[in-house]
């Protein structure tokens, strides 16, 4: 494999753990603030994904 693109291949995983990681942070801090609940990184972010009108129809399946 050629050194120049192992190195972006480990470059772009990185981004995206650190991408991804931020996100978790920020829909943890969301979820915290609006409704006073912790929630593990991937609760949290299904929650995200999912499309709502209402913050009301948020399902807040976090147990």
């Amino acid at each position: 494999m050629n050194t120049e693109r192992f190195y972006c291949h480990l470059y772009g995983t990185l981004i995206h753990i650190l991408l991804s990681t931020m996100i978790a942070f920020q829909c943890r801090y969301y979820l915290y603030q609006k409704h006073r609940l912790e929630g593990s990184e991937y609760k949290c972010i299904d929650n995200a994904k999912m499309p709502s009108l209402n913050q009301k129809d948020i399902p807040l399946s976090l147990s």
